[in-house]
């Protein structure tokens, strides 16, 4: 099974947060309390001398993002309606990388639909369904 991830509209978070701990005062530029290597929030990190004393948080304007937010914004196009993908197989992958989206081609085959149906019931997975044949009317008058 192949996973290709994308990002739905709407994700408004931003994986590279900086990391809580980062304030403190500065010993060349790394910060005592949190990542090695980074700058503190103190004078170094505003273009100060190092070793100022710092204020705590985030000097970038760039909010920590929880990651249970940032995954939300995830979804995977699968193949179930192709025949390619097992949706049982999908439920336990999208579970396990705690992925709750995925998108499909639309169909008008009962045991296919049943499919989604139980992938929803047993990993609560949003499911998105594209067109048939690209028919837009055609796949509402269906539904």
């Amino acid at each position: 099974m192949a996973i290709v991830v994308t990002a739905f509209p709407g994700c408004s978070g931003n994986p590279t947060a900086s990391a809580p701990g980062n304030g403190g005062s500065s010993s060349g530029g790394a910060s005592s309390g949190g990542i090695s290597g980074q700058p503190s929030s103190g004078a170094a990190a505003a273009g100060g001398a190092p070793g100022g004393s710092g204020t705590g948080g985030s000097t970038s304007g760039v909010s920590a993002v929880r990651a249970s937010d940032f995954l939300d914004t995830l979804g995977v196009c699968t193949h179930i309606s192709q025949g390619v993908d097992d949706s049982k197989q999908v439920a336990n992958a999208l579970t396990y990388l705690g992925i709750g989206h995925i998108r499909d081609d639309g169909s008008t085959q009962a045991g296919t639909l049943q499919k989604f149906i139980d992938l929803h019931k047993s990993a609560g997975t949003t499911v998105a369904l594209l067109p048939i044949n690209g028919d837009v009317a055609a796949s509402i008058s269906e539904w």
